[in-house]
């Protein structure tokens, strides 16, 4: 004899008994991310890598190796290269990024700074280069410890790539700094390291683990099982979660972009 009384699904059931407080809960969250988008902050991300390029030495067996620039002897010529990346949902206008090298131990020769993809080269802001109008051989030398660039115009999802020619008086890496006091522009460095599609390994690996184990106790809780789909969906999480984790990572900060 067959019962009846409609099949009833257990997820439904657990929701319509909790849907109050969920409802509650789903009204605060809208209220704070509304908030949120209102006071929201502007992203702004940077990386940096070094590239020696030429070494002064005195050996006792091979003799001295001499380095100069415009015939001014220097000890140890670095490339630094800085990209910078319009990580927000807006464009910006004349925003004045500084990039400095204050250690004491070295000063910056030349930057040069390119949006890529774009012609034409980023100026020094103006208000800069006039500080060397006058300045004395001490302040010369203090004003060559960081320069000043004015990007005109940062489109969001832009990158903006500057190339820096930097002399130290040891063979330590440069240890340069970036930092932007554009209005609700908020600069945030990203170390350089391996990425899967533009995510860090560790962050894309983790995330992708997460994901997988929460989809696979999803399925096993609450779908009907199958002695062969199971197995698969396994072996085919685990082998692309790397990827997986690496598009939740850019899901959430396209999410967040949006919000503040």
């Amino acid at each position: 004899m067959v019962d009846p009384t409609p099949a009833t699904n257990p997820i439904l059931n657990y929701l319509s008994r909790w849907s109050p407080i969920l409802l509650l809960l789903l009204g605060g969250l809208l209220a704070q991310l509304w908030n949120r988008f209102r006071a929201r902050t502007r992203r702004l991300t940077w990386k940096v890598w070094h590239t020696p390029i030429a070494i002064a030495t005195n050996d006792p067996h091979w003799g001295n190796v001499t380095v100069q620039y415009n015939n001014i002897p220097v000890n140890h010529v670095h490339v630094t290269t800085v990209e910078l990346t319009n990580d927000s949902s807006e464009d910006q206008k004349d925003v004045a990024v500084t990039l400095s090298f204050q250690d004491g131990i070295g000063h910056i020769i030349t930057s040069t700074g390119t949006i890529l993809g774009c012609l034409g080269v980023i100026p020094l802001d103006p208000d800069y280069l006039n500080l060397f109008q006058g300045a004395t051989p001490q302040q010369v030398q203090a004003l060559s410890t960081y320069v000043i660039h004015k990007i005109p115009v940062f489109n969001r999802r832009q990158k903006a790539r500057f190339t820096l020619l930097v002399v130290r008086d040891d063979a330590s890496s440069p240890v340069i700094l970036a930092s932007c006091n554009h209005p609700g522009v908020k600069l945030e460095f990203l170390p350089s390291g391996l990425e899967i599609d533009g995510v860090p390994v560790n962050l894309a690996v983790g995330s992708g683990l997460l994901l997988t184990a929460a989809v696979l106790i999803f399925q096993l809780r609450y779908q009907r099982h199958h002695p062969y789909l199971d197995p698969f969906l396994g072996w085919l999480l685990g082998f692309f979660s790397g990827r997986l984790g690496a598009a939740a990572v850019k899901v959430w900060k396209a999410v967040v972009r949006v919000v503040g």
